[in-house]
């Protein structure tokens, strides 16, 4: 983890400001991965992993199949993207 000094003379708007500004830049490469069922039953985020992770877990035999009659399988997305909208 990185800290930074704040200036005495920063307000507390602007010590907000910068900490979002961070936590924004370390979101970047994260994402949500979630199980969608061809029926649509199963709904949330299940994993928060890197995107790297994600792409490869995703991209596993593993990660899709076939269970009780119904096809389903692991998406990602990335966590900017649901911020944004």
């Amino acid at each position: 983890m990185t800290f930074e000094q704040l200036s005495l003379f920063d307000t507390p708007d602007e010590r907000q400001e910068k900490q979002q500004a961070d936590i924004i830049d370390r979101i970047g490469d994260w994402c949500l991965v979630y199980l969608v069922t061809k029926s649509g039953g199963n709904k949330g985020n299940l994993f928060i992993l890197h995107q790297d992770d994600a792409v490869k877990f995703c991209s596993d035999n593993c990660s899709h199949g076939t269970a009780r009659g119904g096809k389903w399988m692991f998406q990602w997305t990335s966590i900017e993207s649901e911020r944004k909208e």
